[in-house]
């Protein structure tokens, strides 16, 4: 008679464990340097609101357009959020010293699948965390537009350290925009003039 209980996920009685030996944590040396961060709001004319973040060679942009009136047929009783985040094209291509990408065409650059992969969770990042931020409801039958440009980067900043900017970025943009945001409390902040 077998005492092993086929109905729960357990391995066989005489299973050894798994071993995995001790990795060496890894040292991050900080530079002795603080990085520079330099913000700047209001400088797109055309758009509603916008920022500019360049922190060390780091540099984004954000522009918020909206609420515009929406043309649909259809009745929304709350605005529709569209985000769009572009990198520039020379961070996403790969670096190969045998091909000029100067005169290539576009169909034939190679985009890195890395960047691909980054540049889908920080547009699914920001779809969540402005819908949650925006008060929707006050602005039925309409659309809010918000655009961020990955200007530059280095090679030493990684996506754990970029995400935080892009999100700073969007949110000083949606400020200045004075679109109606909620806070921890669930209640709307006033709108605000930046100057």
């Amino acid at each position: 008679m077998n005492t092993i209980d086929r109905r729960r996920r357990i391995g066989p009685p005489n299973a050894v464990p798994l071993y995995f030996p001790a990795q060496p944590s890894k040292v991050v040396e900080k530079s002795s340097k603080d990085e520079k961060l330099f913000i700047q709001v209001n400088n797109i004319p055309t758009a509603t609101g916008s920022s500019f973040i360049q922190s060390g060679n780091n540099i984004l942009l954000a522009s918020v357009y909206g609420p515009r009136p929406s043309f649909k047929r259809t009745f929304n009783d709350k605005a529709v959020l569209k985000v769009t985040f572009h990198s520039s094209p020379f961070l996403t291509t790969r670096n190969d010293p045998y091909n000029n990408n100067f005169n290539a065409r576009k169909s034939e650059i190679e985009v890195d699948p890395d960047f691909q992969i980054i540049d889908s969770v920080v547009l699914s990042t920001l779809e969540t965390a402005c819908a949650n931020l925006i008060v929707l409801d006050q602005y039925p039958k309409s659309n809010i537009e918000i655009f961020v440009n990955l200007i530059n980067t280095d090679n030493k900043t990684t996506f754990i350290q970029l995400l935080p900017l892009i999100h700073n970025s969007v949110n000083l943009a949606l400020v200045d925009s004075g679109i109606a945001l909620k806070n921890s409390q669930q209640h709307v902040l006033p709108k605000t003039t930046c100057s």
